[in-house]
């Protein structure tokens, strides 16, 4: 289990468990398509940042529970600090990603000779 720590606050975020996997994985995927939809959009630079802030805002709230991003970013309007912490919980579920591909390397049985050559095609 990991620490997800932002602005004096801090979660327990096991990115092993799959429902917490489950949740980052659709927030993630839940903010690239507001994000491409806003790009795609004719709307002006302040418009599409006020889409993008929700969107990392809804984020927080699935990934962490609701009401998460008003307590991390308050009233703030700043697409900064979102950015900032919306790029730490990505570092924290890489980390834990090669976590489990360190342990499935371990724990994978030894390929013969034939086996690596093929693998390695």
């Amino acid at each position: 289990m990991s620490k997800f720590e932002y602005n004096g606050l801090s979660w327990d975020v096991d990115m092993l468990d799959i429902d917490t996997v489950e949740r980052y994985e659709n927030g993630m995927a839940a903010v690239s398509e507001r994000m491409a939809a806003v790009k795609t959009g004719e709307k002006k630079g302040h418009e599409m940042l006020r889409e993008e802030l929700k969107a990392v805002d809804e984020f927080f709230d699935s990934f962490l529970g609701d009401g998460m991003a008003q307590q991390m970013f308050g009233d703030s309007n700043s697409l900064r600090p979102r950015m900032e912490a919306f790029t730490q919980a990505s570092q924290l579920a890489d980390e834990m990603h090669a976590e489990v591909m360190e342990f499935q390397k371990k724990t994978a049985p030894a390929m013969n000779r034939a086996q690596r050559r093929a693998a390695a095609k």
